[in-house]
């Protein structure tokens, strides 16, 4: 077990880490016209029952702690057993992070309340 912070091992996580940090801090209100899918494809009226800055603040949060967390469980695995169960561990994490991140998304949490 090569434990060099620069073995290539971690090469895909580190690749992975640049995306998911480049999302966070990429889409903002300016551009999530173009970035969010399904916020692009919504009708007028949609949009304004949308709360785009409460969907932006959970979006950047939720890409920020990905890259953390997910990186952090690879390297704890590794370190504890190889590179096969860390890749293993580390996609089953993105893939329920990611689960997380549909069911919360489409939830009615960034409708706008109406007063």
């Amino acid at each position: 077990m090569n434990l060099s912070f620069f073995s290539l091992d971690f090469l895909p996580v580190f690749i992975s880490d640049i995306i998911f940090l480049s999302i966070a801090y990429g889409v903002n209100k300016n551009n999530a016209d173009l970035l969010i899918s399904g916020y692009n494809t919504m009708s007028k009226e949609k949009k304004i029952n949308f709360n785009l800055l409460e969907f932006l603040i959970f979006f950047r949060k939720f890409f920020i702690n990905l890259t953390l967390y997910s990186s952090l469980i690879f390297c704890g695995v590794y370190y504890l057993f190889n590179v096969k169960y860390a890749a293993a561990v580390y996609t089953t994490s993105l893939v329920l992070a990611f689960i997380y991140f549909i069911i919360v998304s489409n939830g009615n949490r960034f409708k706008k309340k109406k007063i």
